[in-house]
């Protein structure tokens, strides 16, 4: 049901929603272009993109 308000809510405001698998590497991969950095480990709190070179930073 909340997945149904926010797609309302998201063609409302003309914004997209993209639904990603229990599983998928989110947090391993670069916001800017898209490749995934496969040797992240959790405690690994920054990291560089090798292909754009992106800093990104996650805090608790």
């Amino acid at each position: 049901m909340f997945v149904d308000m926010l797609a309302y809510k998201a063609e409302w405001y003309g914004r997209n929603i993209i639904k990603i698998g229990r599983f998928d590497p989110s947090s391993k991969t670069c916001s800017c272009c898209g490749s995934i950095r496969k040797d992240l480990r959790l405690k690994d709190r920054e990291w560089t993109c090798v292909r754009c070179n992106s800093v990104h930073r996650y805090s608790i």
